[in-house]
């Protein structure tokens, strides 16, 4: 990605203002505004959900029930700002909850918490942006659950750290410490990113 691909300020600022508008209007009942805002979301949370979910057909149900969860939740929601960790949050419950009532045996908190980490040790490039997203897609496969969802957030949604911490309840240095180890994999199985894997 080079500097004239970036999002300039201004843009994200008003991309920030547009959502919190959509959000005001579906707070007010605009239907038109609610669909705009699942056509807006819908492919994001179906891919965040199917990162833990394998079948289809479970990764539509659950999407609904994210859609029935932000209709009922909608109204209380105040920090508008707020609505992508919001919606992620509610996605991650109900993909929980569908694993938890499908696969009885799942434990209340399936993985175990994770240890900080910053950097990567060997000094090499940590960061995949690199990589074709098509090739980074395939990759994720290759993750755990909760490692898949911390690089959905980041690299496909462009949640910052501290959002993607507020959408699946941990702190920051879980987050990071979730992007290392996944990094770490991906720079495994692809080699370092700085090599413009690429076109």
């Amino acid at each position: 990605m080079n500097d004239s691909d970036e999002p300039r300020p201004a843009a994200i600022e008003g991309q920030k203002r547009e959502l919190a508008l959509l959000v005001i209007r579906c707070q007010l009942g605009e239907r038109d505004a609610l669909d705009r805002m699942v056509v807006d979301w819908h492919a994001s949370v179906f891919r965040y959900v199917a990162s833990f979910l394998q079948d289809p057909r479970e990764v539509d149900e659950v999407c609904q029930n994210v859609w029935l969860g932000v209709l009922r939740g909608l109204p209380r929601l105040k920090e508008r700002a707020s609505f992508a960790p919001w919606l992620f949050g509610i996605a991650r419950r109900s993909a929980f909850d569908w694993m938890r009532m499908r696969y009885r045996h799942a434990p209340e908190e399936p993985w175990p918490e994770d240890i900080e980490v910053t950097e990567a040790s060997d000094g090499s490039t940590d960061d995949p942006e690199g990589l074709d997203p098509n090739v980074l897609e395939q990759g994720l496969q290759s993750l755990t659950p909760l490692e898949r969802e911390v690089v959905l957030l980041h690299y496909f949604e462009g949640l910052p750290i501290d959002q993607i911490g507020e959408a699946i309840h941990a702190p920051p240095g879980t987050v990071k410490s979730r992007l290392h180890r996944a990094r770490r994999k991906l720079r495994a199985q692809f080699g370092p990113f700085d090599r413009g894997i690429a076109p």
